[in-house]
């Protein structure tokens, strides 16, 4: 394997998880936070009908 290949690897995977886990971190969160508001939701609705 050529050194220069292995440094433009290492770049692009760099690059990935710099660029990536933010915003993976963010996704995870924005889920969360969706997932909450709709199951709040579901509560307000179920005690409309009771």
């Amino acid at each position: 394997m050529d050194i220069e290949l292995q440094i433009v690897l290492i770049s692009i995977l760099a690059m990935i998880g710099i660029i990536g886990m933010p915003l993976y971190a963010f996704w995870m969160l924005w889920k969360k936070s969706g997932e909450s508001k709709h199951s709040q939701e579901e509560r307000q609705h179920q005690q409309q009908h009771s």
